[in-house]
């Protein structure tokens, strides 16, 4: 199997995982405000990992532009950034900008680079 953009990606991607998941672990739960008991999160990290190593399986055969995966990971970050920045005791998705909840803003910029990176990988018609 010759590696692939998207290997590299994935590698990046699994590393900070595993550093996020180091960084939860450091701290109780309550701390991050979960509602999730141990066992839950476990569970969690692992339906993650699976739908990872899948999703990893079909996408390496995707060319995929080094701009969009910049994209990709600009919405996994802010995405992940919202639960775990904590600034002055809220997190960043408990704040608004110009009136509007910022997870609401961060869900729809990742809507949006779905939408973009759906768009570029399906295959053409006509």
């Amino acid at each position: 199997m010759k590696p692939v953009l998207f290997d590299g990606f994935a590698l990046v991607n699994l590393a900070l995982w595993g550093l996020g998941a180091q960084f939860l672990f450091r701290r109780p739960l309550a701390f991050h405000r979960a509602e999730l008991s141990f066992a839950e999160l476990l569970l969690y990290g692992g339906v993650v990992a699976v739908a990872g190593i899948l999703l990893w399986t079909r996408l390496r055969r995707v060319s995929w532009r080094p701009a969009l995966l910049a994209l990709v990971e600009i919405a996994l970050l802010s995405s992940i950034a919202g639960f775990v920045v904590a600034g002055d005791g809220t997190r960043l998705y408990d704040r608004t900008w110009m009136s509007i909840p910022v997870d609401k803003l961060v869900h729809f910029a990742c809507a949006a680079v779905a939408a973009i990176g759906v768009g570029r990988s399906s295959p053409r018609s006509g």
